[in-house]
């Protein structure tokens, strides 16, 4: 047996490496990369075995809580994820998946549920590491002293990771604690992040640790100040992450304190720090007030583009999640049962993806929603209801430990935050928030209480941490999705397709739902001319429909092929999901014809308004004058329409047309803008009488009345009317800027050099070039 010395050490050492956990994931940049998080969950395992081990040495019970459960299910489900299972059971009880692994692997044999059992594998391990980690906090919460330790722990590292937030903000440097630079930059990047690569997860962080110094500073007048101070700095960060999840969910969490600290502690000497209490609730609103007020201008951004990405179209823009959300209730439907597979969803979504080229989405950015699409509806049940019971447990539980509040807060505080993010997939977040659970749930106990088991350590229970570990092995080997493509690429720049075609088999394999590997596959036979091209292309194009690559790719050997009418179906198709201009470029280095291109564009207004604007780039007006015509042939009485059209026809001297269109337009609008338009047209016609009756009825004065009148002048003056243009120009008596001012003293100088006054003439230049040294 182990010694007494041996198990102090063992205990000790597993309460330091789960304490050395909390802190360090976060830090290392929320632990978004595989190194990281294979020295995490390692790290995991280990505090739990060593855990174990002193409890046995004890014979101590283990407790067996309501999230470890929770969590066990779900390593378990994803597991049988794994499994392969004979293509006749898959199509019974996953039809859609079935369909796709038949598409893309054609008569497959066995294959797991999962779509890319290469991402289960990886999520596998980090459901792995999470359980170890829960089991291990649990135990070691069950001590009090060790509580009110992991509190502060995670208090601590958010306290850390928000200073150096602001360091980084203050010092103007968008690398990660000064040395990383994430990939992809965010919308509101220079702002406070933290050592995470999306501000989101910053602010998930401090939704944690908010209610967690607020609960410390209520219930121990010792650390009341710091406490404070922290809540403080939290509140800060909170607002300058600029994360809507977290503006909404840290101030709720925090009133849950409130309320529950109300609701617990209304007698005895607790009432004597009523005022301390009231105190700090005028701090905290205060401080979230004040840093709102600070950073009004950036918090306007974030609503404007809230509300013209999620709420303008609401499931129509794909920068939105609300996108996302319908996505992933197409992906349930289809397989309600089974799911696609925890880590698969990115490759399923692009089967139901609308703008399949515009945005990935690796997660669907809700928790909820999530666990159903990667697990199916029976699993996520059980889930839920176990989150309930856990729930309803916690709140039972509040009593016995005066800190409890704060940590279930917390823990209420980051599920309302997963409402619209997926930050407990990070480790940075999910190891301090199942911290907390350990201390909600940690209750010292000898014996069974309801959502706690206690089971005897035996020896073979100290195989369960190297059970949870053993995903991290081929976690470490397997390739995932995105290497594979990396790779695939590189080869398709030099290898032959023979080559490349036996090294991209094993990748389908590996990935069968990624449209990516099949795409970059077709590309380089299409190169080559191969008679494989169409198969591959096919095969992207089922696996990811609305993405343009495929289908520029489809149109452009089509139009080889001398296939010109498919080739623009593809155009047109790639089109919806690519920026128009490029396609129209293509388009044309194939199909000159006006008629090409229009067919190769998306029937509707926006497409055809964006053709008609690249029509005239490429000083094509005639053909933009077509354009604009079919528009009009569909919405005769569009004013906006008729206004274009009208200046298009004017400025490529369609005279009679532009003539045309005023009075239609004309008709429509009996605007200032359209009289001004209409008078044009008639100059342009050399109609100075009829410009200038319309003229007449102008009261008001717009900076473009200007422009036609001197217009009108420079006509009268061109046929020789000196008096009538002489009228005209002492008309002009308003206020006028400086440049307006330079050109009437040119028109006027033109004017009196036509009539023979050159000293006059002079005079008028002279005042142009005068004013002209005074512009800026």
């Amino acid at each position: 047996m182990i010694s007494s010395g041996a198990a102090t050490r063992l205990r000790r050492g597993s309460d330091l490496l789960l304490l050395v956990l909390i802190f360090v994931a976060p830090l290392a940049i929320g632990g978004v990369h595989r190194p990281v998080r294979i020295a995490l969950f390692s790290g995991a395992a280990l505090a739990l075995l060593l855990s174990l081990i002193e409890r046995w040495r004890d014979r101590r019970p283990l407790p067996i809580t309501v999230p470890l459960v929770a969590l066990g299910v779900a390593f378990l489900v994803t597991a049988l994820q794994l499994v392969p299972l004979p293509a006749a059971l898959l199509a019974t009880i996953a039809p859609a998946t079935h369909e796709v692994l038949t598409s893309t692997l054609g008569d497959y044999g066995w294959h797991a549920i999962s779509l890319d059992p290469a991402g289960t594998v990886g999520e596998l391990a980090k459901l792995g590491g999470y359980v170890a980690f829960v089991a291990a906090a649990v135990t070691f919460g069950s001590r009090t002293t060790n509580r009110r330790r992991i509190v502060l722990a995670v208090v601590g590292a958010a306290l850390l990771v928000a200073i150096i937030g602001f360091l980084q903000t203050g010092l103007g440097s968008l690398k990660i604690l000064g040395f990383y630079k994430p990939d992809m930059q965010i919308l509101n990047e220079i702002w406070v992040r933290g050592t995470f690569v999306n501000p989101n997860h910053f602010g998930a962080l401090m939704c944690l640790a908010a209610p967690c110094a607020l609960a410390i500073g209520m219930r121990e007048r010792r650390l009341r100040v710091p406490a404070f101070l922290a809540v403080i700095v939290f509140n800060v960060a909170v607002v300058m992450s600029l994360s809507r999840s977290a503006l909404v969910a840290a101030p709720l969490a925090q009133l849950l304190v409130f309320g529950l600290d109300r609701w617990q502690l209304r007698r005895g000497s607790e009432h004597r720090s009523a005022s301390a209490r009231a105190t700090l609730g005028v701090a905290v609103v205060a401080t979230i007030a004040i840093a709102i007020a600070a950073s009004a201008s950036r918090i306007e951004r974030v609503v404007a583009n809230t509300r013209n990405i999620d709420l303008t179209a609401p499931g129509q823009n794909s920068m939105s999640k609300f996108y996302a959300w319908r996505g992933a209730g197409k992906l349930i439907l289809m397989r309600p049962w089974t799911g696609s597979g925890r880590g698969a969803f990115e490759h399923a979504f692009t089967r139901v993806a609308e703008n399949g080229g515009e945005q990935r989405y690796r997660w669907v950015e809700n928790g909820y929603l999530q666990a159903v699409a990667d697990w199916g509806v029976p699993v996520a049940a059980l889930l839920l209801v176990l989150s309930g019971t856990g729930l309803f447990i916690a709140i039972r539980r509040l009593s016995p430990d005066p800190l409890a509040i704060g940590p279930l807060c917390a823990l209420i505080g980051l599920a309302v935050h997963d409402v619209v993010d997926f930050s407990v997939e990070l480790p940075g977040i999910a190891l301090p928030a199942l911290a907390l659970v350990g201390v909600v749930f940690g209750q010292k106990s000898s014996e069974p209480e309801p959502g706690r088991r206690l089971i005897r350590t035996r020896a073979p229970l100290l195989l369960a941490p190297l059970l949870l570990a053993a995903p991290l092995l081929p976690y470490l080997t397997m390739r995932t999705a995105d290497a594979d493509g990396e790779g695939l690429v590189h080869a398709a720049r030099t290898l032959p397709p023979a080559r490349l075609l036996a090294l991209a088999q094993p990748m389908i394999e590996r990935h069968p739902a990624d449209w990516f590997l099949q795409a970059v596959v077709a590309e380089r036979l299409a190169r080559a001319s191969h008679p494989a091209t169409m198969k591959w292309l096919n095969r992207a194009i089922y696996l990811n429909p609305s993405h343009p690559g495929a289908h520029i790719i489809a149109a452009s050997v089509l139009a080889s092929n001398n296939r010109g009418p498919q080739a623009l179906v593809e155009f047109r198709i790639a089109a919806n999901g690519l920026g128009q201009p490029w396609i129209w470029d293509q388009v044309a280095r194939r199909f000159s014809s006006r008629n090409a291109i229009i067919a190769a564009t998306p029937n509707n207004r926006a497409s055809l308004l964006g053709l008609a604007t690249w029509f005239e780039a490429h000083k094509r007006e005639a053909d933009a004058d077509h354009v604009l015509g079919l528009l009009l042939a569909g919405s005769p009485e569009d004013v906006r329409l008729l206004d274009r059209r009208t200046r298009l026809a004017l400025s490529r001297g369609d005279i009679r047309g532009g003539r045309q269109y005023a009075a239609a337009l004309w008709k429509l609008d009996r605007s200032m803008a359209t009289r001004l338009m209409l008078a044009r047209a008639e100059l342009a016609a050399g109609q100075a009488e009829a410009a200038a009756s319309l003229l007449e009825q102008v009261y008001e004065h717009p900076p473009e009345l200007l422009n036609v009148e001197l217009e009108l002048v420079e006509l009268l003056v061109s046929r020789d009317q000196i008096d009538a243009a002489r009228q005209r120009l002492d008309r002009l008596t308003w206020d006028l800027d400086r440049t307006s001012q330079i050109r009437l003293h040119v028109v006027r100088a033109a004017l009196e050099h036509k009539a023979g006054n050159e000293h006059q003439y002079r005079w008028e230049l002279e005042q142009a070039s005068r004013l002209r040294s005074t512009l800026p």
